[in-house]
């Protein structure tokens, strides 16, 4: 596990397709503190990836030739940002279905013990990244 300390991490909403001010607002914070543009971006969701490459750029930043960006969730808008977004696809059919298996036996015999299981995940390179 990597700890990534908060005065390097930025929020912004998940729901933007577009551009964010408040992420132009806190990248042009971020660099005005002597601080240099950091060679990749790892963000919680597809959507706030889009929403980066989108700001990234409007700044004059180039994606992937000065900073790589990566999502989560693999959606399908990931294919026609530009550039393609590279990201982390879920296997959430599989998850709803292990779910819904998992609710099913409780309602048939009764909460037991709690469970925890892990479905994998694959790491879906596409344009949005390249080598510092």
């Amino acid at each position: 596990q990597i700890d990534i300390p908060t005065s390097r991490r930025l929020s912004v909403a998940p729901t933007i397709l577009s551009s964010q001010e408040s992420l132009k607002k806190q990248l042009t914070e971020y660099l005005s503190n002597g601080r240099q543009l950091p060679t990749a971006w790892f963000c919680e969701c597809d959507y706030i990836a889009i929403s980066a490459i989108k700001t990234l750029t409007e700044m004059g930043i180039k994606v992937p030739e000065e900073c790589s960006v990566i999502g989560f969730d693999n959606i399908n808008e990931s294919l026609i940002i530009t550039p393609e977004l590279t990201t982390v696809h879920v296997e959430k059919e599989r998850m709803a279905e292990l779910a819904v298996d998992l609710l099913s036996e409780a309602i048939e015999t009764g909460p037991k013990m709690q469970s925890k299981i892990t479905v994998d995940t694959r790491f879906v390179e596409r344009k949005s990244c390249a080598t510092p």
